[in-house]
């Protein structure tokens, strides 16, 4: 009986919990000078000043290579910008005039930034700012960089290497004077997806680990009419790393059930983004037929309803947060990730890559449309980036399927032989 009742209040309590509603406020600032890392859990918010950091490398996994430009600005000095070198050689004496448009984050992914954004999407070995040479396993540079800082001083710069999980960069002065070299292993950054650099006093920034959510300035492209998009500096809210959003429109955001919208749910960073806020001329006004539903990595489900915001004087917004629901974690851990196929189509061969978050056996089977596996491979993996030669010299054309498992994974990807 006394168990039954312990029970009972269990989840009474859980009940409670799960339905109770916090009104949370957090600042931009004045003029939107800050940047807030907020975490739900906990109403937890860290104030950062955009000066503190300028470049920030991906340390998400093995495979990834992203970076990142700090797009917020600041009332002191000018924005921050990248532009690409008219020349690939470091060694090269640029002439700022001779610059083009300045390259921005594409505000999608924590995974690319600024420096991806002349990547082939369809070719996995391209990082934008540089190659990955499958026969040394280390990313190579192909592109050169110029970045005009908020002191209104130009450097140019060049992201060498990215071997194993060290990014190795320099940068000097336009005339090459005053060459620095530095490096970011990711080993050092377990707990946060992204290490943060200053370009002004070449250090590293203590950003918090992890946070869900990032209130922040960025640039993002907007018609401007007469067919003409401009890059505007907007403010507003991304996910973070491992977050999930869904946007729930035309709702009442009161009785919104989370579960219609299970579907919905995006890793785009900007799902949030700055419309949460409609300016009518004379202020700002929040939507009332919209609420946002916030999956956070560790499997909470939040329901975000924005309240008020009160613009450039105070910075000042407010939300109504409550959780929903809590999704069990997943017993087995993923082992194989970022499985990829390149070139698909093929001719001759095809490189097979992916990563391992531990040491593991991996095996994989090459199997023809009629169901017979025409090769195969097992060997012992260590946790890293693999990359494997797939020999289709000798198979008639046609499609395959490429099947990549160890004792708890199973991933399947198709390949086409021309």
């Amino acid at each position: 009986m006394k168990a039954y009742i312990y029970t009972l209040i269990a989840l009474f309590s859980l009940s409670v919990s799960l339905a109770a509603q916090d009104f949370c406020e957090i600042s931009y600032g004045n003029g939107y000078v800050n940047q807030v890392y907020y975490t739900l859990n906990g109403d937890q918010s860290t104030v950062i000043d955009p000066l503190d950091w300028d470049i920030a490398f991906t340390t998400i996994g093995q495979q990834d290579a992203g970076i990142h430009i700090n797009e917020a600005n600041s009332n002191s000095g000018s924005d921050l910008e990248l532009y690409l070198a008219p020349s690939n050689d470091f060694s090269a004496n640029i002439d700022p005039n001779s610059l083009g448009d300045p390259v921005y984050n594409d505000e999608k992914s924590w995974e690319f930034g600024a420096f991806n954004n002349t990547r082939d999407p369809s070719n996995p070995f391209d990082y934008g700012w540089g190659t990955y040479n499958p026969m040394l396993q280390t990313v190579e540079a192909t592109t050169g960089y110029v970045i005009k800082r908020r002191d209104g001083a130009y450097v140019k710069m060049e992201v060498c290497t990215l071997a194993g999980t060290v990014y190795t960069v320099r940068w000097a002065n336009l005339d090459g004077s005053n060459e620095e070299t530095f490096t970011i292993d990711k080993a050092d950054y377990p707990d946060s997806p992204l290490a943060y650099y200053s370009l002004a006093d070449g250090e590293f920034k203590a950003i918090p680990n992890q946070w869900d959510l990032l209130f922040t300035r960025y640039r993002t492209p907007l018609d401007a009419g007469g067919g003409m998009t401009i890059q505007y500096l907007l403010t507003g809210t991304f996910s973070g790393h491992g977050v999930e959003v869904a946007e729930a429109d035309n709702v009442n955001p009161s009785n919104v059930d989370h579960e219609d919208y299970a579907d919905q749910y995006s890793s785009e960073l900007d799902v949030l983004g700055w419309d949460w806020k409609d300016f009518t001329g004379m202020g700002w006004a929040i939507p009332d037929d919209r609420a946002y539903f916030v999956k956070t990595a560790t499997g909470e489900i939040w329901k975000i309803i924005f309240d008020d915001f009160e613009g450039s004087t105070t910075g000042v917004t407010v939300f109504i947060k409550e959780l929903v629901d809590q999704i069990s974690s997943i017993d087995d851990p993923v082992v194989i990730s970022e499985v990829s196929l390149s070139p698909n189509p093929a001719t001759t061969e095809s490189y097979l890559s992916y990563s391992t978050v531990e040491g593991a056996e991996v095996q994989w089977r090459l199997i023809n449309n009629l169901g017979a596996v025409v090769a195969s491979n097992v060997q012992y993996r260590q946790a890293g980036f693999h990359v494997e030669t797939l020999n289709l010299e000798d198979l008639p054309r046609g499609a395959y399927f490429l099947e990549l498992q160890t004792a708890g994974d199973l991933v399947t990807q198709k390949l086409q032989r021309f």
